[in-house]
């Protein structure tokens, strides 16, 4: 497990590397630098509402998820009722 912190300097790396990555492959192809960063900002924020609509999606989704604070919930219970 790594630290919130740690994750959160990943997820900023990848955004910049993504956001580097949009705009020199659009202003390849537009040859305007001004038009490769409106389409990344516009892409970006695109990409963001997809992605929490995404998640919010994937939060009715049973499959692959296992049941830690429930069980960890029950092991304590069961240990309280022993004591």
């Amino acid at each position: 497990m790594e630290s919130c912190t740690r994750s959160l300097v990943k997820a900023i790396t990848w955004q910049l590397l993504g956001l580097c990555t949009t705009t020199v492959i659009t202003f390849l192809f537009t040859g305007s630098l001004a038009e490769a960063a409106g389409l990344t900002v516009s892409l970006t924020l695109v990409a963001l509402v997809m992605y929490v609509i995404h998640e919010r999606i994937w939060q009715f989704v049973r499959w692959g998820r296992t049941e830690i604070a429930n069980i960890s919930a029950g092991l304590v219970q069961q240990e309280n009722r022993q004591a």
